[in-house]
């Protein structure tokens, strides 16, 4: 990458897929903004860079490379796939470009500690990375199976339906409540319909959102 390009990516400015950081973060925070990224469909941070766009570069990119290596072997499970480039900003300074692309299967966690292999997972909303809902981290965990999806219309998707073509979205608390179902069934219930392409599934800072496929309600 040039420093021409590097100008025009930080022109974007933060969003979706891309994140600033002045500097490396401690270990577990930059691990969390990696799996949030490759459980996202890929992303790129930018070290050397901060929020306002400036870029400033880092002075020792090897030892913010091993740093970088060190703190997402310690917190990610299972591994997260990346790659680094440098671009010289100045004599003594580079950006560093991380490159996370979009995890092959299931969802990467942030480990509780290095020795664990549970923790939590994360995601990107917008600019934010922010932890991932029940239902989002069940869609994902079934990505990696690939049989049909089979349901029946029965009384409570029936009344989803209804309540969609009312409300014009649900979130599972409020499905659950309507039709007096525990939270875990009503997740399964919308879970299955969206991976049936009957639903389309929403990620918000609050609680997940579900909508007729093809509409376009946030």
């Amino acid at each position: 990458m040039e420093r021409r390009e590097l100008e025009n990516l930080v022109a974007r400015g933060e969003g979706q897929q891309l994140e600033f950081k002045k500097r490396t973060p401690e270990p577990k925070r930059l691990a969390k903004e990696v799996i949030a990224l490759a459980n996202s469909g890929s992303g790129k941070i930018l070290l050397g860079v901060d929020d306002s766009g400036a870029i400033l570069g880092v002075k020792d990119s090897y030892e913010e490379e091993y740093a970088i290596r060190e703190a997402l072997e310690a917190w990610c499970f299972p591994p997260v796939r990346w790659n680094l480039r440098r671009v010289s900003v100045s004599r003594k300074r580079e950006v560093l470009v991380i490159s996370i692309p979009t995890r092959r299967n299931g969802p990467h966690y942030l480990r509780n500690d290095p020795a664990s292999s549970e923790g939590v997972v994360y995601i990107r909303f917008r600019d934010e990375s922010i932890e991932a809902s029940p239902e989002a981290v069940m869609l994902m965990e079934a990505e990696t199976r690939f049989e049909d999806v089979l349901f029946e219309f029965g009384k409570h998707e029936l009344e989803l339906m209804r309540m969609l073509d009312e409300r014009g979205s649900v979130t599972c608390r409020t499905f659950a409540k309507k039709v007096n179902i525990s939270i875990e069934r009503a997740r399964t219930v919308l879970v299955t319909m969206v991976r049936a392409r009957v639903l389309k599934h929403s990620i918000t800072r609050q609680e997940d959102r579900f909508t007729h496929r093809g509409d376009n309600s946030d």
